[in-house]
């Protein structure tokens, strides 16, 4: 190894370094109303990780090093987020037999003894008067650590976490081998592998959007490779942990043509029947807590912020119930626009248009978590667009909200979240800079 390497590698082993102490730290110190550590840990994170992607890699660092910083948080409990209660809850109930999509916690607190006695899980639930709203592959991953770890928190907590670090193994094998394919630098790669959200937000505080990402991406893969079948399992795959990938559907269809579509539609559908049924037979319910979403959750919102300040100036109180499907129904359209410039779009790049559609949608939702921005990061390495990189920074200023008591949002921080990355989209669009991107 010559001398340039031999520094090369010291100044990663350094970087790197920075980057384990700051994410461990974030997983294993503050609680949600620590904003000024949470902010502090982060901001040395990013600093790393905005040096780390400038270096070339190899396939084994990569895995590696993505590995090792990920395994370092699995026994951190999830300190900003109180997802984990209702995971470990709807495993619980699947274990007894039951339904979770027709069941209310607050309605069973003393049909079984685990409920009666684990008024943890109740009392630490964030939405125990809703429906659950997980899609059936998390449930079973739910039912699966329950029943490893014998309904007890920790223990199945840490059986999902395990699942989430193989997921994430693969997800960056995948990245690798498209890159590979389309014979661009696998070093892009390590965007994804190194990004401080995304280790944070799926490693500590156990959000699935990189798990509904690998599947997204595998399909994509195998769909570059002509291999239907798989991709529409992986596809169908994707849709199963998260809803998210339903949005693409079009794009699928300008991308396939009408013929090949019909046929992957096809197979597609029978898959989401299968896998649906538990909530198929339910609907109602399902329906009722994905609607109540749309109608009644905000938080670090654009254009809906602006739409319900226009509502309390003309009607005197917040108008979520209309403008929450309303720019639903606007995210819709802007996907059919893009459908039907995919259509005559020659390069076919389709996860530039994947990203472009998600991007729309976070930009007219009325909640925009910062694990939201996950696939946003993913799908970037495969495009010319570098903005999800600083949206996955600038989002987690939102963290500031959980500092306050009572909880309040600021909104000054979500309107400078919200111009500043306005105007880097528009600087990643005029740049003269042209970054390949994946045609798939």
């Amino acid at each position: 190894m010559n001398n340039d390497k031999k520094l090369a590698l010291v100044k990663k082993l350094f970087l790197f370094i920075v980057l384990l102490s700051a994410l461990g730290s974030l997983a294993y110190i503050p609680t949600q109303s620590d904003f000024l550590f949470i902010i502090s840990a982060y901001s040395a994170a990013f600093v790393a990780y905005y040096f780390l992607i400038k270096f070339d890699w190899s396939i084994i660092e990569l895995l590696l090093f993505g590995v090792i910083v990920r395994m370092i948080l699995l026994p951190a409990f999830p300190n900003l987020s109180d997802d984990i209660y209702r995971f470990i809850w709807d495993g619980n109930l699947i274990l007894e037999g039951e339904n979770p999509y027709i069941h209310l916690p607050t309605d069973i607190t003393t049909r079984y003894e685990w409920a009666s006695i684990s008024g943890e899980l109740l009392s630490q639930m964030n939405s125990p008067e809703y429906y659950t709203i997980y899609p059936p592959i998390n449930q079973l991953i739910f039912a699966f650590s329950s029943y490893l770890g014998n309904g007890e928190l920790h223990a199945s907590m840490l059986v999902i976490k395990v699942l989430l670090l193989l997921s994430e193994l693969a997800t960056m094998s995948v990245i690798i081998n498209i890159l590979k394919d389309n014979k661009l630098n696998i070093s892009r790669a390590s965007i994804y592998a190194f990004n401080p959200l995304v280790i944070n937000e799926i490693m500590t505080n156990m959000h699935f959007e990189g798990m509904m990402l690998l599947f997204m991406l595998l399909g994509l893969m195998m769909l570059q490779r002509k291999r239907w079948l798989p991709s529409v399992l992986a596809m169908s795959i994707s849709i199963g942990v998260k809803l998210i990938p339903l949005m693409f559907m079009p794009l699928l269809i300008a991308y396939l043509g009408i013929k090949k579509s019909c046929q992957y539609f096809v197979v597609l559908a029978i898959a989401l029947l299968v896998m649906f049924l538990p909530i198929l037979v339910n609907i109602p319910f399902f329906i009722q807590s994905l609607d109540l979403y749309f109608k009644k959750f905000e938080f670090n919102a654009s254009i809906y912020y602006i739409g319900r300040w226009l509502g309390f100036q003309f009607y005197g109180y917040n108008q979520i119930a209309k403008l929450g499907p309303l720019l639903a129904i606007v995210t819709i359209g802007i996907i059919l626009w893009l459908t039907k410039k995919l259509y005559a779009d020659k390069s076919k790049s389709l996860p530039t248009y994947f990203l472009y559609a998600i991007s729309a949608y976070l930009f007219f939702a009325t909640t925009v978590h910062p694990w939201y921005t996950i696939p946003l990061v993913g799908l970037c390495i495969l495009s010319r667009f570098r903005y999800p990189l600083f949206w996955s920074f600038l989002i987690t200023f939102t963290y500031i909200n959980y500092s306050y008591s009572p909880y309040q949002e600021n909104l000054w921080f979500v309107a400078f979240e919200y111009l500043t990355i306005i105007a880097i989209i528009f600087v990643d669009i005029v740049r003269p800079e042209r970054r390949k991107m994946v045609e798939i």
